[in-house]
């Protein structure tokens, strides 16, 4: 099975894994040329024990370092995914608690809104026009009647009508 690198990286004949092909730095550009052609086939960590030690020492070696770095890569990268899980999981918690905390401000101020609008309800029942810019409480320029006729209230206030069925039955049983 043949190991993929991304561009611009080689693959370590012994150990598997791929680095980064160093460029060479060097003042005359056709020492550059010739050399950046150059892909290495060992990295930093093998070239030691693969160069020129070809015993069974050597191989034992090499197997036990390449074991030790992957078993090190592999612990840094389950740490990193721990930690990334754990960030996760605090991230989502905290969401769950403030999207809790939102619905509960929200449905305290849609039930505060209603009953609100609930006790205008009843009030407008004992204040409603009555001919040439009088009430049905007998006063003439009342205060109450100009707030329950502002029309956006006069909407709320047909629409809870409308939604509860409250009639005229219901004004004189809330009176009692």
């Amino acid at each position: 099975m043949a190991i993929t690198a991304p561009g611009g990286h080689y693959v370590c004949e012994c150990c598997g894994l791929y680095y980064p092909i160093q460029r060479p730095v060097s003042r005359n550009i056709e020492d550059r040329m010739h050399q950046s052609n150059k892909i290495p086939d060992l990295c930093a960590r093998c070239a030691p024990h693969r160069r020129g030690n070809d015993d069974w020492a050597a191989a034992v070696q090499a197997a036990e370092d390449h074991a030790r770095w992957y078993w090190k890569l592999a612990e840094q990268k389950d740490g990193a995914a721990k930690s990334v899980r754990a960030e996760l999981e605090e991230i989502r918690v905290q969401s769950a608690a403030q999207v809790e905390e939102a619905r509960e401000k929200m449905f305290g101020a849609f039930n505060s809104r209603d009953s609100y609008i609930r006790a205008l309800a009843r009030i407008s029942k004992h204040h409603e026009p009555a001919g040439r810019g009088g009430c049905s409480c007998r006063r003439r320029d009342c205060d109450t009647l100009q707030i329950i006729e502002q029309p956006w209230i006069r909407r709320r206030i047909n629409a809870v009508e409308r939604s509860e069925g409250y009639g005229e039955d219901d004004a004189e049983t809330d009176t009692a």
